[in-house]
């Protein structure tokens, strides 16, 4: 689903773990899904290998890619 000519929003994939829980370590992140912000990740408990697997094949998480590529930056 393209929104501009330089962003693309996709399904995410299990090539996204690792980026996912880059993210998920962020403190900004973490102080977005959570009230304590002693927490160690964001999303709790959430295991995204499994949460993927959980949603598919109707895949409710979409990643936005600019220009080709997924930004380290949540």
């Amino acid at each position: 689903m393209a929104l501009d000519q330089r962003m693309t929003l996709r399904p995410m994939a299990l090539a996204d773990v690792p980026l996912l829980d880059l993210w998920d370590r962020q403190p900004h992140v973490i102080a977005a899904t959570s009230d304590d912000p002693d927490q160690p990740k964001a999303f709790g408990d959430t295991y995204w290998p499994d949460e993927l697997a959980l949603t598919a094949p109707d895949n409710r998480y979409f990643i936005a890619e600019f220009d080709g590529a997924a930004s380290e930056h949540a």
